[in-house]
């Protein structure tokens, strides 16, 4: 009998189907689906030999075989739909551990990725080494090349207060250099700041001819320098406000007593005798006009003008106080 579910055939007297558990109805199978002759195609109960019709064998022993047959056929439609889902395991588990290209793809980039972060890291924390806060430290094991040897030197040069030459052979260091250029910049920066410093000190103490003559030094090694230029012009001005001033009396005195016996020279009246200056030279007219004098000579003729030929228009004596 064939189950009436999936169609597969069965021993006449079995109560479930031997492929999908199916229960058997055998009197509902034989009354729906009546044994028929494979000769003349009438019915014909079951046990019967031969048939009522036509009279031919029935063949039952043919029909187990054919129904042997269908149960093997369908044994290997089994066995085949489960290697079909073995090798559909076995292609889910081998998709499970081999990547695809594009998961293979996005894994390698994933790995660029950290390795150039690391790189950048490293780059940058070597660039930044020893480059904090205004003094440069040096590291004999990290820099032997020629320029990290003129950096040493500068620094120690740089130690000495010998800032001329710090900052010329600093100078010297291309920025092609690197590393290097930029803690040459770096130690020019603070060796500036110490500059600023010793002529900060020569202005206060009004010293500015020596700050003047520094300022001017130290500019053609640091041309763009600011705080030296403003120093440089403030005490370049102090010179020429001084320059341009008049000299009094009193310091002339002292300059021509340097050279001269100046009680003697004027006491003596030895102007432009021997070498000696004119009286001109000396004296000028802001000196006596608007003054009271006092006259220590035992006479003087009076002029109408500042000259040895002018007519004289009166005399003084010895003690006399003239305006």
């Amino acid at each position: 009998m064939y189950c009436e579910k999936c169609g597969h055939p069965n021993e006449n007297d079995a109560k479930f189907c031997e492929n999908c558990g199916n229960p058997l109805d055998n009197e509902k199978i034989v009354k729906d689906n009546p044994r028929k002759c494979p000769n003349c195609g009438k019915t014909y109960q079951e046990g019967d030999k031969f048939c009522e019709s036509c009279g031919k064998s029935l063949n039952t022993d043919k029909e187990k075989s054919d129904t042997q047959r269908l149960r093997a056929a369908n044994d290997e439609n089994i066995k085949n739909e489960s290697l079909k889902k073995e090798r559909a395991e076995d292609t889910s588990s081998n998709s499970m551990k081999k990547p695809s290209s594009k998961g293979r793809i996005i894994i390698f980039a994933l790995i660029g990725i950290f390795l150039l972060a690391l790189i950048i890291g490293g780059v940058s924390y070597f660039m930044a080494d020893g480059e904090s806060g205004d003094e440069l430290v040096y590291s004999e094991e990290v820099d032997d090349s020629d320029y990290g040897a003129v950096l040493k030197k500068a620094k120690d040069l740089t130690d000495d207060s010998q800032y001329e030459s710090a900052l010329e052979i600093l100078n010297e260091i291309p920025e092609s250099a690197g590393d290097n250029y930029r803690k040459a910049q770096k130690q020019k920066n603070v060796i500036e700041s110490y500059i600023v410093d010793e002529l900060v000190e020569y202005y206060n103490n009004k010293d500015y001819e020596t700050a003047k003559s520094l300022s001017d030094s130290y500019l053609t090694f640091l041309p763009n320098s600011k705080d030296i230029k403003e120093i440089n012009d403030r005490a370049g001005g102090k010179l020429e406000k001084e320059n341009s001033k008049e000299k009094t009396l009193e310091d002339r005195k002292k300059e021509l007593s340097k050279d001269y016996d100046l009680d003697n020279l004027i006491y003596n009246d030895q102007w432009d005798k021997n070498g000696n200056p004119s009286y001109v030279e000396f004296y000028r007219p802001d000196d006596f006009l608007g003054k009271d004098l006092t006259v220590n000579i035992s006479a003087g003729q009076l002029k109408d003008s500042p000259s040895i030929n002018a007519p004289r228009i009166g005399q003084v004596e010895r003690g006399e106080v003239v305006h």
